[in-house]
């Protein structure tokens, strides 16, 4: 047994080393998704045994870090553990969309619907751009 004692999940975050690199994960309606991402072997307790693991920090919009574990070889990319733990929620909201009833709305609802939808998609499209062209013109 070790002596190093148990350190909880968001304290390695602050370790000094704990460092952060950015991927290119996938792209998305937003544009390309690219936050950074930090990997680190840890030990965990499984089932009442020790396992090693891949712990996987995202550090999602610069504003909060998400964290993942995975079991995946050690051997495998850091590129690979940072499209792993985006790449689940994606499909845990498809596997919930596919066995959850899908409620039974009317045409005026529906529209209302997808109106709503292209407009949030519209102003997220005119904010991105602006956003842009501010970030060309300081540099």
């Amino acid at each position: 047994m070790s002596d190093e004692k148990p350190v909880e999940v968001r304290q390695i975050v602050s370790l000094s080393d704990t460092h952060f690199r950015r991927f290119q994960v996938r792209f998305t309606e937003r544009g390309v998704l690219d936050d950074p991402f930090a990997m680190r072997r840890v030990w965990t307790i499984r089932d009442g045994e020790l396992a090693e693991e891949w712990l996987v920090i995202r550090h999602e919009y610069g504003k909060r870090y998400t964290y993942a574990l995975s079991n995946a070889p050690a051997d495998t990319s850091h590129e690979r553990l940072a499209w792993l733990k985006c790449v689940c929620h994606f499909n845990v909201r498809e596997l919930l969309q596919a066995v959850m009833p899908l409620p039974q709305l009317s045409q005026e609802q529906a529209t209302r619907l997808v109106v709503k939808h292209l407009v949030k998609c519209s102003r997220s499209t005119r904010s991105r751009l602006k956003s842009q062209r501010s970030q060309r013109g300081q540099t």
